[in-house]
């Protein structure tokens, strides 16, 4: 069991769209910094970033990754947890359990 665990990393996000790993074992989603042009990027509120991601429609299905804007739509945010990477970057899952961290492999946020 993983004990709950800072982000140590906060130069990117990991915004995964579902708890089921892909056949190759890695989880579908996407990766997300904020970058200001004076550096290396930065995310201070992964969950925000994340939800932002959901909302544009971006973790909703298939997208082109290289398109320069995505529509809204109609997309419901799902509940989201925040978990820590062995590397030290967020992680943020749909889920309405608090224990999914532990279940995925992944460290709970420290509170």
């Amino acid at each position: 069991m993983f004990h709950a665990a800072p982000i140590t990393d906060v130069s990117i996000v990991h915004c995964l769209s579902s708890i089921v790993p892909s056949a190759d074992g890695t989880y579908p989603g996407s990766s997300a910094t904020i970058a200001d042009g004076a550096g290396p990027g930065r995310v201070d509120d992964a969950l925000a970033l994340c939800r932002q991601m959901w909302q544009q429609g971006i973790l909703r299905g298939p997208v082109d990754p290289v398109a320069p804007t995505h529509s809204p739509g109609n997309v419901e945010v799902p509940n989201l947890q925040v978990c820590v990477m062995r590397d030290g970057t967020a992680a943020v899952v749909p889920s309405d359990n608090s224990a999914v961290c532990h279940s995925i492999g992944m460290a709970p946020l420290e509170r």
